[in-house]
């Protein structure tokens, strides 16, 4: 597993209850709530993905509800696909928004462009 946002790496699979320790703390997360069957899952995947790549403060974290069920309660989640957006300090910010709004919240959370 691997950190980083437009560095191209591999974007990195949440295991275990603790989402904290996967946190990129000083950078915009993205939290991806998926399974392998999903259809709409596989839809978005490569847009969540582009936002990281795009953007060096954005990183995108996986969390495969199928083998993390406790994780996905303990965060709300009830269908999927579901995002979960964390301000640089590691809050929770914003649940379920998708496309647009997914990226006008993050470009909120990142300021004024530099």
């Amino acid at each position: 597993a691997t950190f980083g946002g437009g560095s191209g790496q591999d974007i990195e699979q949440v295991r275990g209850g603790d989402l904290e320790k996967h946190l990129a703390r000083g950078q915009v997360t993205v939290v991806d709530f998926y399974a392998d069957w999903c259809g709409p899952c596989r839809f978005i995947a490569p847009h969540l993905e582009k936002l990281a790549k795009d953007d060096d403060e954005v990183v995108r974290r996986k969390v495969n509800v199928d083998q993390n069920q406790a994780l996905a309660r303990k965060y709300g989640v009830r269908g999927i696909p579901h995002t979960v957006l964390l301000d640089r300090e590691g809050r929770i910010v914003h649940t379920g928004l998708r496309g647009d709004d997914l990226r006008a919240a993050i470009r909120e959370l990142l300021g004024p462009a530099k």
